[in-house]
């Protein structure tokens, strides 16, 4: 859970949730706690405004490295830029998701914002200075310094992304996992218009180039600062200490009834207190248990040992730990039935126990959402397969051949939003459209596929149908990869949300991989770039017979030139003699090469 995060409420606003069929299949019973008279507000939505730039900080690093193409295809000729960076940044992602939910409870998550924060906002200044403006590396070693600056990126990122996820997921109302979303979206957006400004505005490469690094790790900052802000605040501390519990059942009463409760742990614990505190709203808690040696840890433990993940109950449960109702039933014995949330310990066996746990719990939680991971991990898988590699191959030879992609990014980045906040309409989605309208985006990979291939006439050919497409890509990428991100927490119980956020993000990694592997087969496939596609500008695409008829005339002009140098050479005193001039197209090319051994100079290259 939130372990960097100190929960210190009384306990007068703990919520309570009787053990039953519920808890124990992981759906969501749990109340709103929004909707408490007492729980704090969101005051001018700063909470929401923090999450959304938030989304903007974990993603923008790796759109400002993909949106940068125009100036990779100079620096790097003839390579896949674009596919390569997005290969890798995924690929390594991908073991960076795997890891942080392994070990999710071993790093506080305050340190894990931090750590990706500075990486990568570190990461952005060296590139723009050591890599863009100073070029202190040759070609083949920059190439090798940006692949290891993005696995760099990827790794800090990542486990922003994946803890961000898991944190929102704790908060009310779906809306704060959506602002996460669309400030992925907006991310893309920003950075897409911060590119075409800058390319607008300064001529130099180089120089636009170096800004618009910059300006990215300007948004980084602030995306800092705000959560700096926020992550205290009283609405935050009030919904995240209503997540952290562990539930409670006392043994039967003599006439059959049972009474419940709730064992809350508060992180870390008043110096005054003990490490943990039991509340109950029905007992009123006044008399200690009477009787017992003053120490129930080993019969609490017993009771139900397997199902804890952690050593949570390890602490001494004194006499002032349990109390029992005034007078009702002296001696009640309360035993552990689940353990929610846990601090860490150091013991090397249960950290093994506490991790085996809670990878048991992990497939609990992924059977109860498996279907929601099944959409998001197809929709990215068809998104990845088409941008930005495939994209980026598409020609305008009526634009500039360096605009078009950047304007196919800005095209896929505005729609995305759109989609975005489609999905923040009111509508009951239900598992199956979702998964249905995954599998129809496929079709939109055959259309961009002939948008480039043949790679020297393309099958579509023109702008229009290519933005179209992109537009099409994008509105469905927004709504079939927020959707079911959004959905999937709502499925099991409060303090689940998190891990099923945390899930679903390893989910969209697996879909982003896989999406890239097949983007480098469709590379594969295609073969390698054109040096020069587009040979005039403004380019008209010639007839197959219109080339025939010029080539024609060409091999008939230069036939006929051959006897006007010849009489031109009989007329001149140049000593060389007639005889040595060719008669043939084959050896005319050496002639002219050789021309200079024989004294002509340049007016006589211009004359012919």
């Amino acid at each position: 859970m939130m372990e960097g995060i100190e929960l210190n409420d009384d306990a007068r606003n703990t919520t309570y949730e009787p053990l039953g069929s519920t808890a124990r299949n992981f759906i969501d019973s749990s109340p709103d706690h929004s909707s408490n008279a007492n729980a704090p507000k969101d005051q001018k939505n700063i909470v929401y405004l923090s999450l959304l730039t938030a989304g903007i900080g974990f993603v923008l690093p790796y759109n400002s490295f993909i949106i940068a193409s125009d100036y990779w295809s100079v620096r790097f000729p003839l390579r896949s830029v674009e596919l390569d960076l997005s290969c890798t940044y995924i690929i390594v992602a991908f073991a960076s998701v795997l890891l942080n939910n392994i070990f999710l409870s071993f790093a506080p998550f305050r340190v894990r914002i931090l750590f990706g924060y500075i990486i990568s906002f570190v990461t952005l200044v060296f590139i723009a200075l050591c890599e863009v403006a100073w070029h202190l590396f040759s070609a083949q070693t920059a190439y090798s310094v940006n692949l290891a600056a993005v696995s760099l990126v990827a790794i800090g990122c990542t486990v922003q992304q994946s803890s961000f996820y898991g944190f929102a997921a704790l908060l009310p109302k779906k809306k704060y996992t959506q602002a996460l979303m669309t400030g992925e979206s907006i991310a893309g957006f920003l950075v897409s218009t911060n590119r075409v400004a800058t390319k607008l505005l300064i001529q130099n490469d180089k120089i636009s180039t170096v800004i618009f690094f910059l300006t990215s790790t300007v948004y980084i900052a602030l995306s800092y600062v705000l959560h700096v802000i926020t992550i205290d605040s009283p609405f935050i501390r009030y919904h995240l200490k209503s997540c952290t519990k562990i539930v409670l059942r006392p043994d039967e009463e003599p006439d059959g009834s049972s009474l419940y409760g709730v064992l809350n742990l508060d992180t870390p614990p008043p110096s005054n207190q003990p490490a943990l505190s039991f509340s109950n709203p029905v007992y009123e808690l006044s008399n200690p248990i009477g009787s017992g040696d003053g120490n129930l840890e080993s019969s609490l433990i017993r009771s139900n040992e397997s199902s804890m993940n952690s050593s949570a109950v390890t602490a001494t449960l004194n006499h002032d730990i349990l109390s029992s109702p005034s007078g009702n039933a002296p001696g009640t014995a309360y035993k552990v039935e689940h353990v929610l949330s846990t601090p860490g310990t150091t013991n090397s066996f249960r950290s093994f126990r506490r991790l085996r746990d809670g990878m048991d719990e992990r497939i609990k939680v992924a059977k109860a959402i498996f279907p929601y991971m099944t959409c998001i991990a197809l929709a990215y898988c068809v998104t990845l397969a088409l941008y930005p590699g495939l994209e980026s191959e598409i020609i305008s030879c009526n634009l500039k051949n360096e605009w078009m992609p950047v304007l196919l990014m800005f095209t896929f980045n505005t729609t995305d939003v759109i989609g975005k906040i489609l999905a923040a309409v009111p509508y009951g989605w239900s598992r199956r459209q979702l998964i249905l309208m995954s599998s129809l985006r496929a079709l939109l990979i055959p259309l961009l596929l002939l948008c480039v291939a043949p790679r020297k006439n393309p099958t579509i050919s023109g702008e229009l149908p290519a933005f179209v497409f992109t537009a099409a890509l994008g509105v469905s990428n927004g709504l079939a990869g927020s959707l079911p991100m959004l959905l999937a927490p709502q499925k099991v119980a409060a303090p689940l949300k998190e891990m099923a956020g945390n899930i679903m993000t390893i989910s969209y990694m697996t879909g982003l991989t896989a999406g890239s592997l097949v983007g480098y087969v469709f590379e594969n496939m295609l073969g390698p770039p054109i040096a020069y596609p587009c040979p005039q500008y403004p380019y008209v695409p010639k007839k197959p017979d219109e080339i025939e008829t010029t080539t024609t005339a060409i091999v008939m002009t230069t036939t006929q030139l051959i006897p006007t140098i010849a009489t031109f050479f009989s007329s001149t005193s140049n000593p060389m003699m007639t005889s040595d001039l060719p008669n043939d197209l084959t050896t005319f090319g050496n002639f002219l090469n050789s021309s200079t051994s024989f004294g002509l100079n340049s007016t006589f290259i211009t004359e012919i």
